[in-house]
């Protein structure tokens, strides 16, 4: 069979460093529009007689492939074929390509026509309407029905892998196997096409294309950033926020993908110069942010992103750079990160079934991708990883998930994160998931996360988390009592109770509100130890400024002893009403060591709230940070296998008003991160205390 795919003549590359000389790449040419065809509601009509697409089941180790076939008009309907073959097969009868693009919320409403075998090719635009009679129909959301078309040719037929057409959605089954395939599917395809979506009507995402060739060309990047480029920085920035940025299946596509291209409208650039664009773009960022300052055009730019880290173009230049490793080949090398590290730091991008948090990773996964060495042995372990399965809704996905972490590590650090997407309010015409869940309060949102989702902007939201990524703990609340959990769900299907065990430290009695905007008020600090009635002062009480920083650095190291100085600096700069305003003396540009310091309190602070909390015999009191929720009588406890305190409330359950606890979220409290509640008693004492905690 001949290969639909050969190689065009000219191919997007990375920019080359070369002393030579040479023209500009003649970009292709836009569309040319046309009058309205005579026949075009004849076709219209003979479309409409068409048949759905009825798909046929595949075998096991089966693929199909899309073809497009070629159409001299850019108008016309799309007319594929749909190939099914064996995956041993598929190299030696097509070099082709696979498509990575944003599958959005809209509704499937846009129709390409699948030709059936022994129906001719059309020849020209008189006769199509007959084809299309007898060809099939499937309907596609707008903005893939938008890159089939940017992506068919006029002279020649091609051939893509495209998940929603060559996947039969609704058939949980065939959907959980060709999951699993999909990492061999993008590592054999010859590129991966990521298609940012159509041309802006003002131009911004053309010219950020072309801005990007600029930028990798200029050795002096300098030269670049001055006030005549600001309009140039700002098409960059519009085009890094496009809605492809987001989408978590578009990591496994691109860490996956031996070669890959980015086009948006008729504009092309190869994806290691977009990448190094954007890494230049975040090494300068500083500076390319003051030209935004002060001016009206540039508004949005300069308020949007305030702070790098939760801009998803940088977090998926940086994980593809840094995470997966690639053979000479291209191909992907041993996958480095496994599975809860990835669940945990990607938890910002998104995807249209909630299901797909833990689905989209798992191809690329240590412990369940099919390039793992380790993998295999995984699988057959007495802990193995989870596999996709559309059919158990969103609380059997994530408990499951949950529990596999919690086997694995002896860890419940997961039940502190932000990681989970929050079920869907409406059915997906190509799910079969739709069943009404409610998420307990151990499997944490990522609306309540440092920086929320990513469409709700650039800033921060929320203080950093206290318990970090699993292969980096920075607390050892529980002295390395290892967790132990048991679930609800294992006897009866729609219990989301957790059962854990560990101990009460104290009640909260006082507490302020959430810190706004990093404003610590008077009160907080007196609370925590500060005085400083007099005109000199020369030291800091440890509770005071250690607790301001959760007692580290923004490393999760110990906090460098130049930290008494910046607190005790800030604190003589307090407002007239005794408040530390951090964002107030950060625009005052001050010194190094209270910038960093300043930093590091919003980083800790932010949103949450300073408590106090007393033992239950009354005979102590503790001082720290707790979640925003925080309210008198609360709980503060440590949880075997968390490396943080815990904040808990009790709640009802089944008419019961003892029956359980809400976890409110994880907490600083000074002098506990570090084991000490459970070093300073003995063994007996630590049985007598423990008890069992059933979260709902």
């Amino acid at each position: 069979m001949a290969k639909p795919n050969q190689p065009p003549a000219y191919r997007e590359k990375p920019t080359a460093e070369r002393r030579e000389r040479h023209g500009p790449r003649k970009e292709p040419s836009s569309p040319t529009s046309d009058k309205p065809q005579t026949v075009e509601e004849r076709i219209l009509q003979a479309a409409k007689k068409s048949k759905l697409l009825s798909y046929d089941k595949l075998k096991e180790g089966e693929v199909r492939i899309l073809i497009i076939h070629p159409a001299e008009d850019p108008k016309a309907e799309i007319l594929v074929a749909l190939e099914t073959l064996s995956f041993e097969d598929l190299s030696e009868s097509y070099e082709f390509e696979a498509l990575s693009y944003h599958r959005g919320d809209d509704d499937a409403t846009h129709p390409i026509f699948i030709q059936e075998d022994g129906i001719p090719q059309p020849k020209s635009l008189y006769n199509v309407h007959d084809i299309l009679a007898n060809c099939r129909r499937l309907y596609v959301k707008p903005n893939l029905h938008k890159a089939l078309r940017h992506f068919r040719r006029k002279d020649m037929p091609i051939a893509l892998w495209v998940d929603a057409i060559c996947i039969n959605q609704p058939d949980e089954e065939e959907k959980k196997l060709q999951v699993t395939m999909m990492a061999q599917l993008y590592t054999q395809a010859d590129r991966v096409c990521i298609w940012l979506g159509s041309a802006d009507a003002g131009g911004r995402t053309d010219k950020a294309m072309l801005f990007i060739k600029e930028i990798v060309k200029e050795h002096e990047l300098d030269k670049l950033i001055k006030p005549k480029d600001a309009a140039s920085w700002s098409d960059l920035v519009y085009l890094m926020r496009s809605s492809w940025f987001s989408c978590r299946w578009v990591i496994q596509e691109l860490a996956l993908a031996k070669d890959a291209t980015v086009h948006c409208g008729e504009k092309e650039v190869h994806w290691r110069d977009f990448a190094d664009a954007i890494s230049l773009f975040v090494l300068h960022f500083e500076q390319i942010r003051k030209l935004f300052q002060g001016k009206p055009e540039f508004a949005l730019e300069y308020n949007v992103i305030t702070e790098l880290d939760p801009l998803g173009a940088k977090i998926l230049v940086d994980e593809i750079s840094n995470t997966f490793l690639k053979n000479e080949d291209g191909t992907l090398y041993e996958p480095l990160k496994g599975l809860e590290t990835l669940v945990s730091s990607l938890s910002t991008f998104d995807t249209s079934d909630p299901r797909d948090t833990i689905h989209a990773l798992l191809n690329i996964a240590k412990e369940t991708s099919p390039l793992s060495s380790v993998a295999p042995a995984r699988a057959k372990s007495e802990n193995p990883p989870p596999k996709p399965s559309y059919s158990n809704d969103l609380l059997e996905v994530y408990t499951g998930f949950v529990k596999w972490v919690i086997n694995e590590h002896k860890s419940l650090d997961i039940i502190c994160r932000q990681w989970a997407l929050p079920p869907r309010k409406e059915k997906d015409a190509n799910s079969n998931y739709d069943k009404p869940v409610v998420l307990p309060s151990w499997i944490q949102v990522v609306a309540n996360s440092t920086y929320g989702k990513q469409e709700e902007g650039h800033g921060r939201k929320n203080g950093d988390s206290f318990v970090g990524l699993p292969d980096a703990k920075f607390y050892n609340a529980s002295h390395d009592e290892s967790a132990k959990a048991r679930f609800g769900i294992d006897t009866n299907k729609r219990d989301s109770s957790m059962y854990v065990k560990g101990f009460v430290v104290g009640r909260v009695t006082w507490r302020t509100d959430p810190i706004p905007d990093g404003v610590i008020s008077q009160k907080a600090l007196q609370k925590l130890g500060w005085i400083g009635n007099d005109d000199e002062v020369d030291t800091v009480p440890d509770k005071v400024w250690r607790t301001l920083v959760a007692d580290r650095g923004p490393d999760g190291r110990n906090p460098p002893s130049w930290y008494h100085r910046a607190c005790l600096r800030c604190l003589v700069q307090d407002t007239p009403n005794g408040h530390i305003n951090t964002h107030k003396l950060l625009s005052g540009e001050p010194p190094k060591i209270i910038k960093d310091y300043l930093k590091r309190v919003q980083a800790v602070t932010w949103n949450r709230v300073v408590l106090e909390a007393s033992s239950e015999d009354g005979k102590e009191t503790f001082v720290g940070i707790g979640p925003p929720g925080t309210e008198f009588e609360d709980i503060v406890c440590i949880l075997f296998g968390c490396s943080v305190p815990c904040i808990l409330r009790r709640c009802e359950i089944d008419g019961d008003k003892q029956g359980g606890y809400k976890l409110v979220g994880e907490s600083f409290v000074y002098g506990r991160m570090d084991g000490e509640a459970v070093t300073g008693i003995t063994a007996d004492e630590l049985r007598a205390k423990t008890k069992e905690f059933r979260i709902v």
